[in-house]
């Protein structure tokens, strides 16, 4: 049997096991202990499981309200002393207690923080006097097992308790806030410079986003106007934790009800790095309970769940020993527009828009210089350049969660998108005076018409984007000035031209313990589809040839998942970025197509 451990609180010495009072005595009166206390303090650890006659019965320690001992009344075991031969042994009732001075260096138990090892009838071992059917499960991680707790950290409230028994509401400071913009991987930086023209004081970019500090109207300003975020949260709640206990005091403590109440609909999401949990869908409970019963506590009726269509979600972060809570301002992700239809989906091979803005500002692209998508499909690069050009602000055609908050500043939005207005206004007026050149084509006419309707939806001017139906080996310049091609070019099940498949003499590559085929092939079920025989297999070749005989002087921009495609375009890449476009791990190559030299042979 492992040995019993002991905590610490409050300065009171706690054991888990009765017989561990008489081995931490003295040997002299270890052995003289009456049996009427050893039965006594038994009774005292299982008082929870008892009933109120019972708890009242002789020989057993009163509790107060809150469940807890009496600080005096209670005869201490320790001041046992050796009786005579036939001396009766002392009543250990508590109206008996002797109040003689204690012998020093004995110690003080309280029976009441004794744990019996025997589990109660119908109880679950590990977890107290609960029911076996009332039992929640708990990893290994945070078992049931006691831990050490320091005595300068407050008392655990258990779930369950009345509202003055939880922890304290957590302050929360209005006068600086703290937000987390997620974005796609190998944006980090674009997405901090973008956030710093918008006003916003960068702390940090990680991974996946970036953190900054802002005042109440930025959150609303970076929903409206960040054309690379995929969504902003509002750091709510941060502290370090070693349990699941802790993560659901932790979300008890946010004063939840300033933004929302128990009419809004929740959804709760946890992500993870390096954190020490066996199973994030019960922490995702735990914190989800410590939400639900703060309103419940408090007003007698708890928020209620929806996964699929919540007004309100929360986001948690756990690292190795730290713990965030956010709350989204987004709602749908920001590279959801609003101009889309049902009908007029993504395509075959979607895009999203941030990424989309992504590509053209690493490319360095501007209103001033020319821009062709020779392999638009839906549009949405040419689209997003479009909207640069005329100042549309990004989030202009769409809704945010935070509009349905109770905290929701009415006024300040209503500034914001006046001056968004304003300024689309303003954009599109100026177009008169400086010309926007901006060309798309593809050779499916299906995404052609797509694509105009798409651009009539997201606001830009009919034929500010020049589309046709060509094949990218027999385009040519749309404008006499040398601009940029930036596209996506169509790989996996998209690589059709002239209504054939491409085939890449069937060379496959390993990426992420998944089957890729030489173009990044992915099927919508996710795994990988092989390629047929039939179709040009220099497609790709001829397609580098004719960009460097076409297109001198452009700079060109090619997004894929082939990290063969500058040797299959026989080209010689300038610039790799890494990126990804949803889970497909992407690279973004820079090419510079230079003019052939008058003397240069042919």
């Amino acid at each position: 049997m492992p040995p019993a451990r002991s905590e610490e609180v409050r300065g009171e010495v706690r054991s888990d096991s009765p017989s561990d009072i008489r081995s931490d005595l003295p040997s002299d009166i270890r052995s003289d202990l009456p049996s009427e206390v050893r039965s006594d303090v038994r009774n005292a650890a299982q008082g929870e499981g008892r009933s109120a006659a019972q708890r009242e019965a002789p020989g057993v320690t009163p509790t107060d309200a809150h469940g807890e001992p009496p600080a005096v009344g209670w005869t201490d075991p320790t001041r046992a002393v050796k009786r005579p031969p036939g001396t009766a042994p002392r009543s250990n009732t508590p109206t008996q207690a002797p109040r003689e001075r204690r012998p020093a260096g004995t110690l003080s138990i309280r029976p009441a923080a004794v744990a019996d090892p025997r589990p109660p009838a119908g109880s679950v071992p590990g977890s107290g006097t609960r029911p076996a059917s009332d039992a929640r499960p708990s990893p290994s991680r945070f078992g049931s097992q006691p831990r050490s707790v320091r005595h300068h950290e407050p008392a655990r409230a258990p779930r369950g308790e009345p509202a003055d028994r939880q922890p304290r509401t957590e302050a929360f400071d209005t006068s600086v806030l703290h937000y987390f913009a997620a974005c796609p991987r190998g944006l980090e930086a674009a997405l901090a410079a973008e956030l710093r023209a918008l006003g916003a004081q960068v702390d940090a970019s990680p991974a996946g986003g970036a953190l900054f500090r802002g005042d109440h109207a930025l959150g609303y300003a970076v929903n409206l106007h960040s054309r690379i975020a995929s969504r902003v949260l509002l750091r709510v709640s941060t502290a370090r934790y070693r349990g699941d206990d802790d993560l659901y005091r932790m979300a008890h403590r946010v004063a939840w009800e300033r933004w929302f109440g128990t009419e809004h609909t929740l959804r709760i999401d946890v992500n993870a790095i390096r954190a020490p949990v066996h199973s994030l869908n019960f922490i995702t409970l735990r914190i989800k309970d410590g939400v639900v019963d703060r309103f419940r506590d408090r007003t007698g009726v708890r928020p209620s769940i929806d996964t699929a269509n919540p007004r309100v979600r929360l986001f948690g972060f756990l690292e190795e020993d730290n713990a965030t809570l956010y709350l989204d301002l987004s709602g749908e992700p920001l590279f959801k527009r609003g101009w889309r239809s049902q009908r007029d989906d993504k395509g075959e091979a979607p895009l999203k828009e941030n990424l989309a803005a992504g590509l053209l500002t690493l490319a360095g692209w501007t209103p001033s210089q020319s821009l062709y998508d020779p392999f638009c499909g839906s549009g949405t690069i040419a689209i997003e350049a479009a909207q640069q050009a005329c100042g549309i602000a990004p989030g202009a055609r769409r809704h945010f969660a935070f509009e349905h908050f109770d905290d929701f500043d009415t006024d300040t939005w209503a500034r914001l998108r006046e001056e968004a207005a304003e300024a689309e206004r303003q954009g599109i007026a100026a177009l008169e005076h400086r010309p926007v050149r901006i060309a798309a084509s593809d050779i499916d006419p299906r995404a052609v018409e797509q694509l105009q309707r798409n651009a009539e939806r997201a606001g830009i001017p009919a034929g500010l984007i020049s589309a046709a139906c060509l094949d990218i080996r027999t385009a040519l310049p749309p404008f006499e000035t040398p601009g940029m091609i930036v596209s996506n070019p169509p790989y996996g099940e998209r690589i059709e031209l002239r209504g054939e498949r491409i085939e890449l003499r069937g060379e496959r590559i390993e990426s992420h313990e998944e089957d890729v085929d030489a173009r990044g092939a992915h099927n919508e079920s996710g795994g990988a589809r092989t390629m047929d025989d039939t179709g040009p297999q220099d497609a790709w070749p001829e397609i580098g040839r004719h960009l460097k005989e076409v297109f001198p002087g452009w700079k060109v921009w090619l997004l894929g998942s082939d990290p063969l495609l500058p040797r299959r375009l026989v080209l010689k890449e300038r610039r790799k970025t890494p990126l990804f476009n949803g889970a497909i791990e992407c690279r973004l190559f820079g090419f510079e197509l230079f003019a052939r030299r008058p003397d240069a042979p042919g």
